[in-house]
């Protein structure tokens, strides 16, 4: 499965917003990061750590709202456009490329954030038996790699060499603890090794050759749809109006691709068995 998203244009003039105050509220997968960590100190018989002072008061932030469209986000990434979009987080097979999974959020959410849940909802949904996620290093995060491990799914993830990103921590600030054989970042991230796991499979040949096919699957298929069906912009506005044109759009081209695929299939059977499946095909 190769996933990625692509940011749609929100039906919103960038410059009429306001700004307002929103709670931050902590991710998920600190907390299961905090409790992986317990049970890691409790198997080597160490203490527990102590438990971070929390704030009385949720700490808050100040974002840019749409007036036009509120529930779309403000995005501010390098490289990419400033203004309100939203994300079309897509799912694509490395067979036929056909769309298995479409998933709206504004502009502003990271693409981790929903990765796991909704590979998890097409493994339900159609009973899919994942051997392989195909990733941009967008996704190359500790949680994503130590869920993908409990899976028993590889992962063939884009990396970055280095970095300098405000917020982010290069390699030589992590340090290494000989007594518990991990490595701890000044956020106590104490699971890097899952990453290494991804890196050591990307970096098979298997693992080249699964991620090198990225940009026939997941970028071809976000091409044709901004080239062909004009999903560059959102033509409604509200979150569940653009995920109904993100979906219609994925329908679409999958219509297509099934139609390719069944006249490719048929055209590489001679004509005369053809008319005879054809005559005795239901029989």
């Amino acid at each position: 499965m190769y996933s990625d998203s692509t940011h749609l244009k929100a039906n919103a003039n960038k410059n009429k917003f306001e700004n307002i105050e929103v709670t931050q509220t902590p991710k998920s997968y600190l907390r299961e990061l905090d409790e992986a960590v317990a049970a890691d100190r409790e198997a080597h018989g160490k203490k527990a750590l102590r438990e971070k002072d929390e704030s009385p008061t949720p700490p808050t932030k100040n974002i840019k709202s749409s007036t036009t469209d509120p529930e779309s986000g403000f995005m501010h990434r390098d490289g990419k456009p400033k203004g309100f979009f939203y994300l079309d987080h897509r799912t694509v097979d490395s067979k036929a490329n056909i769309i298995t999974d479409v998933f709206v959020t504004p502009g502003n959410v990271n693409d981790v954030e929903p990765y796991i849940d909704r590979l998890k909802t097409q493994i339900d949904k159609f009973g899919f038996e994942v051997e392989t996620v195909g990733l941009d290093a967008g996704y190359n995060v500790a949680n994503i790699c130590r869920k993908l491990h409990e899976m028993e799914i590889n992962g063939a993830m884009g990396y970055r060499r280095g970095c300098q990103q405000k917020g982010k921590y290069a390699k030589w600030k992590f340090k290494y603890l000989k007594e518990w054989d991990v490595y701890i970042c000044p956020e106590r991230n104490y699971l890097e090794y899952y990453k290494d796991i991804c890196y050591e499979f990307t970096k098979t040949d298997a693992g080249k050759e699964i991620y090198a096919r990225r940009k026939e699957t997941i970028e071809r298929s976000f091409a044709d749809s901004k080239e062909l069906h004009g999903l560059r912009y959102c033509r409604m506005r509200g979150r569940e109006k653009v995920s109904e044109q993100c979906l219609l759009t994925a329908a679409v081209q999958n219509i297509k691709r099934i139609a390719t695929l069944l006249h490719r299939r048929c055209s590489s059977v001679p004509y005369r068995f053809l008319l005879i499946f054809r005559k005795f095909g239901s029989a």
